[in-house]
């Protein structure tokens, strides 16, 4: 028992020891540490005195300009240079230095496109070339939706345009471009029924557009509703200015939780279905696609709760891609996907559905084969109540 206490004091003073040793190891370290330093501030101090008297000097023009002399490097010079005699600096002219540092500089590079500047005030390496093409979205920032619009230009292969806002802008014009129809899309971000109207009274009659489709009014119902005048003359100033095209009026997809501008939207599409149903033009009413039969809107917008969302926009270009489509082309399944309802897909003699359940699709790469390819192969997707006569009903007993 004695010789188990007498190793375990002896292990116990061993560690002891050898924290104590230790302890003075870091107290050694620290205190070499803190002589470092000392050297060093006092070197610092010492190079700050040799270059006191300098900076007093003399000026020319009352400007703290010195002469740089025209000899190799001075002792000054070798002392502050990190790499002492062997960095050597060629001879210079003799004119005077200023010790003020410049405001702006540029720095030339390899690149003969473009030229980097260094700003004094924060230190940053910007771009200063002119044709950058990282400014593009800070200059179409800058600009109104009318310069952006006056800006874009029509291409001649084009048959088909979607005019309008950032709703009809995230429209992709090339899932569009089917079946011979090759669509262009100038909407831009902001732009109102006045701006339309401006940039339409600028421009020349267009005569290789067949068919075009516009959507704007969202923009301007901050400010109220649009009335029917103002739509009647937005119609008549596209069919002048596309003389051989079909037109067509998208509606004000309804925003959620913003209780003035949704009750100008409704009342602006209200006055835009009397402005086509007297102008004799097609208008696509999405109001059924972004809202529930009681009026409630449907999860089809972003969190902005103006923007219509991915699958949103899908159906927002599919109601237009198949507007006036024969009615045996319908939307089923609650709007979320385009169908073409087929009379063989339901037994009408039990009233039961053929084998197979419906399954989603990945979308395809245009609008018109997912539309074909979902009507070929996805059953009907509403319900179906059996006939009371090939159902018989359990016998009362």
């Amino acid at each position: 028992m004695r010789a188990t206490e007498r190793s375990l004091t002896d292990i116990i003073n061993s560690s002891v020891q050898t924290l104590s040793n230790n302890h003075v190891g870091l107290n050694e370290r620290v205190s070499q540490l803190f002589s470092c330093k000392d050297s060093q501030a006092s070197k610092i101090h010492e190079l700050k005195k040799q270059l006191e008297p300098l900076s007093k000097s003399p000026s020319v023009n009352s400007a703290e300009t010195v002469k740089k002399p025209t000899s190799g490097p001075t002792s000054l010079q070798k002392a502050a240079s990190p790499l002492g005699n062997s960095q050597q600096e060629p001879e210079s002219s003799g004119s005077p230095v200023s010790l003020q540092p410049m405001p702006h500089s540029d720095i030339t590079t390899g690149n003969r496109f473009s030229v980097l500047a260094v700003d004094e005030d924060d230190g940053v390496v910007t771009d200063s070339s002119t044709d950058a093409v990282a400014d593009s979205d800070s200059r179409a920032r800058r600009s109104t939706p009318l310069d952006q619009l006056k800006s874009r230009r029509i291409q001649p292969n084009v048959n088909t345009l979607l005019l309008g806002d950032s709703v009809l802008k995230r429209v992709d014009e090339h899932k569009m471009s089917v079946e011979g129809d090759v669509v262009q899309n100038l909407s831009v971000s902001g732009l109102t029924v006045s701006q339309m109207m401006e940039w339409l009274n600028t421009l020349s009659p267009v005569q290789h557009i067949r068919k075009v489709t516009f959507h704007v009014g969202i923009n301007s119902c901050e400010e109220g509703p649009v009335n029917k005048q103002t739509w009647v003359q937005l119609i008549n100033l596209l069919t002048d200015s596309f003389p051989k095209a079909t037109l067509q009026a998208s509606s004000i997809v309804p925003p959620r939780g913003q209780y003035h501008r949704s009750k100008a939207a409704f009342t602006s599409n209200h006055t835009l279905k009397a402005a086509c149903g007297q102008r004799k033009i097609r208008m696509i009413d999405h109001t059924p696609t972004f809202l529930t039969a009681n009026g409630a809107p449907r999860q089809a917008l972003y969190a902005d709760k103006l923007h219509p969302s991915r699958d949103g926009t899908r159906k927002l270009a599919l109601n237009i891609r198949f507007a006036g489509v024969p009615r045996d082309f319908v939307m089923v399944n609650e709007g979320r996907m385009a169908r073409h309802v087929r009379n063989d897909t339901i037994n009408h003699e039990s009233g039961e559905r053929r084998n197979g359940a419906h399954h989603h699709l990945h979308p395809p790469k245009t609008y018109q084969q997912e539309y074909t390819h979902t009507a070929q192969t996805a059953p009907l997707q509403t319900r179906v109540t059996p006939s009371p006569v090939q159902s018989p009903q359990r016998r009362l007993s």
